[in-house]
């Protein structure tokens, strides 16, 4: 065990500090010191949670800084940093979160919200049942409008509706490509875990979904097949309008 010294700047980094090591050149440090303070630490990485609740802006509207998505990474490295310390209550955490989600106002429209519908989804089919459909149902209550971001500009500098953004950040936080965030270990302790592709999620909750819901996750796909050119998105689009 370390000094106390030691623990106070664990305790800060864990409480205050970036926990990206691309971005802030102490956290490298704090990895490496991070399982001998397991139950010091995880209090304050529990409550870190909460700092990530930041509203979702709606695009139409709002522009610039405060407009903009934060990075996943954020919530990727601290579920992290609770894997590494052993913590074993990660999923009922974030299902407590949810709980105010599914009330379903305009407050669900939060990035934490978005961040752990996603991390759960990737950990169990279940989640996708649950959380998905509700999302299409904030959407058709809140932002059915139709509109175009403008050409040129990043889904995550002016977002728009949470379906946009859950089918976006699932695709590129299970098939990868360009989220900063660390390698996914929680299932079965691959690098490298099997994760259902977003076509076969959609079709998995199709039956919930009313025909204007339908219509409205045919309008998001074709979009992000439209400005992302991904082929997860053209191919979720694809099964989704043949209803498979």
């Amino acid at each position: 065990m370390g000094s106390s010294e030691e623990l106070r700047r664990v305790l800060y980094q864990a409480e205050k500090g970036d926990l990206r090591p691309q971005f802030n050149p102490h956290a490298s440090w704090f990895w490496r010191h991070l399982p001998h303070y397991a139950r010091e630490v995880e209090p304050v990485l529990v409550d870190r949670f909460f700092q990530l609740a930041r509203p979702i802006a709606d695009g139409r509207t709002m522009t610039g800084s405060e407009a903009r998505l934060s990075d996943v990474g954020h919530f990727f490295y601290l579920v992290e940093a609770l894997q590494r310390i052993g913590y074993q209550r990660l999923t009922e955490t974030l299902l407590v979160i949810l709980d105010q989600f599914l009330e379903l106002d305009e407050n669900a429209y939060n990035e934490l919200y978005l961040w752990s519908i996603v991390y759960l989804s990737r950990d169990d089919v279940t989640h996708v049942d649950r959380y998905w459909p509700a999302a299409v149902a904030l959407d058709h209550r809140f932002r059915a409008d139709d509109w175009q971001r403008p050409e040129g500009v990043s889904l995550a500098a002016r977002p728009y509706r949470f379906t946009e953004l859950l089918f976006y950040y699932y695709v590129i936080c299970t098939i990868g490509g360009g989220s900063r965030m660390p390698p996914d270990t929680s299932s079965s302790g691959s690098t490298q875990p099997k994760f259902r592709s977003l076509g076969a999620c959609l079709s998995r909750i199709r039956q919930q979904l009313s025909d204007d819901q339908k219509h409205l996750i045919r309008h998001v796909l074709a979009q992000l097949a439209q400005q992302q050119k991904r082929v997860a998105f053209r191919d979720a689009l694809g099964m989704f309008v043949k209803g498979k």
